[in-house]
């Protein structure tokens, strides 16, 4: 699960919040459902509000035998 945006790329922003914050906040949760199901399991390309630039995102994501990236 790629949360997007993070660090120095803050995204959309709003007058109280951060595009790179609500996307966190949703990848984390989609992660929660994700791991609910039988047979699958996630995991995150960035963990906290920090800058992965692509290509870094999809290295991550082949080094974990991703089946599929969700971004």
């Amino acid at each position: 699960v790629d949360a997007g945006h993070g660090g120095d790329d803050p995204g959309a922003v709003a007058k109280y919040s951060y595009e790179k914050k609500l996307t966190l906040q949703i990848a984390k949760r989609l992660n929660n459902k994700i791991d609910s199901q039988k047979g699958m399991h996630a995991f995150f390309i960035r963990t906290g509000v920090y800058f992965v630039n692509l290509n870094r995102r999809c290295e991550i994501a082949r080094k974990g035998q991703a089946d599929f990236l969700v971004s």
